[in-house]
């Protein structure tokens, strides 16, 4: 059984908006804090003060919601995993870039996304991919079972007949709980 803060259809705990916003203040701070290092001239200077658990936070709360994004758009475990760490690395160092904190949730999703196109585009992308396993539920019967495959079967058979991006938006807006505008940004598409 789902706790009330887990999402229905993810079963991923569900995340506040206002601590999307916390954690991307945070994360500015700590990658500002980084990337800054000491002041010039003074190597003894104090840093600024940084949130040393922020990245810590931000992979408890995102990393397997974003790590089922990467190989939704991969379709490969090792390059998911891949961009996933890159894609992180990059929201530590840059969060301080982030102009509106209550963004935080589309800039990431679309950083996760840019990683992942950019290798798709690689011509060094190796051919044979290692998909996931799926995971089963240990706790279901096999009526539970056997009706949870019948529905995903019919889900398939209906998301089958939509073009990739229709997929995609569908994808983040039900299971990873980005409204329209998120979904909007981080599938850069226009606002109407």
């Amino acid at each position: 059984m789902l706790s009330p803060r887990e999402d229905l259809v993810s079963g991923w705990p569900t995340l506040d908006r206002l601590d999307d916003e916390r954690l991307a203040r945070s994360l500015a701070r700590s990658g500002a804090h980084v990337l800054s290092g000491p002041p010039p001239g003074d190597a003894t200077a104090p840093l600024p003060a940084a949130d040393t658990d922020a990245l810590a936070r931000l992979v408890d709360a995102y990393a397997a919601r974003l790590f089922d994004y990467c190989h939704a758009l991969l379709r490969d475990q090792d390059q998911a995993a891949r961009a996933l760490h890159a894609a992180l690395l990059a929201a530590y160092a840059h969060a301080g870039r982030l102009a509106d904190p209550a963004a935080f949730r589309a800039w990431l999703y679309a950083l996760v996304r840019n990683e992942c196109v950019r290798r798709l585009r690689d011509p060094r992308r190796p051919a044979e991919r290692r998909e996931a396993p799926e995971v089963e539920d240990l706790f279901l019967d096999e009526a539970d079972r056997a009706r949870r495959l019948a529905t995903r079967r019919l889900v398939h058979a209906a998301l089958g007949g939509l073009r990739g991006s229709e997929r995609e938006a569908l994808d983040l807006l039900l299971r990873h709980g980005l409204d329209d505008a998120e979904v909007g940004a981080v599938l850069d598409l226009p606002a109407e």
